[in-house]
């Protein structure tokens, strides 16, 4: 069998990485990344956020914002697919400058509920963003986070500095979509999260925001009636700063739950009684890093049965683990991973989609991967492959005989192994 080049710089690459790497045997000058084998794909003003549709599977609905497609509008700030980020559309226009959080009802597929924080207002569609109302503040400050328990049970969360500066941070609580609102925490708050579970739980974590120099996260188990902290093994200092606060899919199960620090991703298996830092010594730098190393980790959203997690950072470059945590490796490409939804193919398959974004010192791309990462595709290009599994290192040791196999699945990778997606 002949093998192209790109093909065979492929095996190569995986090849290289077909050890599993610790904690603490990562070497920051020798990556195994630097190649620059990316499709050219349709570039964006900037690096995006992107929130999936809890039943993406269903409705492949994506949102973006602070990066804008090239050709489209910059007066519209939010947008909208409904085919997987193969083409967009406006969703919402305004003078807005401060866009800050974006929020979907868990039943979205059924009451096409979202809120939107752009700066100072807050808006509401129950129509997936066709038209939007507004919705009332309290009295606040701040920058904003919400959680959506239904489409009417909502949380936001302020916090913007020094209580002297900010006197109206807090947790506030509508159980009217915003009609009325009761402060149900008061300081800032820096992030809310909800169990997914919650209707049964009534489980709420909060990271309290800066200047509590006890930091850490509270957490609820009444709809935020009475808090408890839920700290121990979070590392003080830098503020204490906790965000993006996320829950395993399977939380009801495992209690794992994750958050992110100035310095760390933190992890809980009992439901946030009790931390220990992932990724501790990925890299041999001083301790504390002044602003923070890791900016951002996505949970997969099959973690319950896969344990997968993504992370990306200044000093760690851009990691997958598919043992919870315990182990990384580092992801072939330079493309920073950023979102997930779950999808499905005819006949039931289900796998994970992962979103990512590069900039080549000149643009940046969006990129879409069903693999975990090991090969990309453009966002907008209309390629839905069968369910891979993601190879484990100890998978990628080769024998002359399979070599030939690997190069297989490699071509299947890079070419797209075409296979219709499922809409129930």
């Amino acid at each position: 069998m002949i093998l192209h080049l790109p093909d065979l710089a492929i095996v190569m690459l995986i090849v290289t990485m077909g050890t599993t790497l610790g904690a603490g045997f990562l070497d920051p000058l020798a990556q195994p990344f630097v190649i620059d084998g990316l499709p050219q794909c349709t570039s964006w003003s900037g690096p995006p956020r992107l929130v999936t549709s809890p039943t993406f599977s269903q409705d492949n609905t994506l949102f973006a914002w602070a990066g804008i497609p090239a050709g489209y509008d910059f007066t519209h700030p939010y947008f909208k697919s409904t085919d997987g980020g193969l083409s967009w559309a406006e969703t919402l226009e305004g003078p807005f400058t401060r866009l800050q959080d974006l929020v979907l009802s868990s039943n979205y597929f059924n009451d096409q509920t979202l809120y939107l924080a752009p700066g100072d207002t807050l808006v509401r569609s129950t129509d997936g963003g066709q038209t939007w109302t507004s919705v009332s503040l309290p009295p606040s400050e701040g920058t904003a986070s919400l959680a959506l328990a239904d489409s009417n049970a909502l949380f936001l969360a302020l916090g913007g500095g020094p209580p002297y500066w900010y006197s109206q941070q807090g947790l506030f609580y509508s159980g009217s979509g915003g009609g009325s609102w009761q402060r149900i925490y008061v300081g800032g708050v820096r992030d809310v999260a909800l169990s997914p579970n919650y209707s049964q739980d009534h489980t709420v974590l909060i990271g309290i925001a800066g200047y509590h120099w006890n930091g850490g996260i509270l957490k609820s188990t009444d709809s935020g009636h009475t808090w408890q902290p839920s700290r121990e093994g979070l590392e003080w200092g830098s503020d204490g700063v906790t965000r993006d606060i996320t829950f395993s899919s399977g939380y009801a199960e495992d209690h794992t739950v994750f958050c992110l620090s100035w310095e760390a991703l933190y992890k809980s298996t009992d439901a946030g009684a009790h931390w220990v830092r992932l990724a501790k010594e990925l890299v041999d730098y001083p301790d504390p890093l002044p602003f923070g190393s890791i900016w951002q980790f996505v949970v997969s959203p099959r973690y319950a049965t896969d344990q997968t997690l993504w992370l990306w950072g200044d000093h760690e470059g851009r990691l997958i683990s598919t043992d919870g945590g315990a182990n990384w490796r580092w992801m072939p490409y330079p493309v920073k991973p950023i979102a997930a939804g779950e999808y499905c193919v005819a006949g039931g398959s289900c796998g994970v989609e992962l979103f990512g974004y590069y900039w080549d010192g000149s643009n940046n791309y969006v990129y879409k991967s069903f693999d975990g990462g090991m090969t990309w595709h453009c966002l907008e290009a209309d390629v839905t492959p069968a369910p891979a599994e993601i190879p484990e290192p100890t998978t990628l040791l080769l024998t002359a005989s399979g070599l030939a196999g690997l190069a297989g699945y490699v071509w299947q990778r890079l070419h797209g192994g075409r296979g219709e997606r499922l809409h129930r």
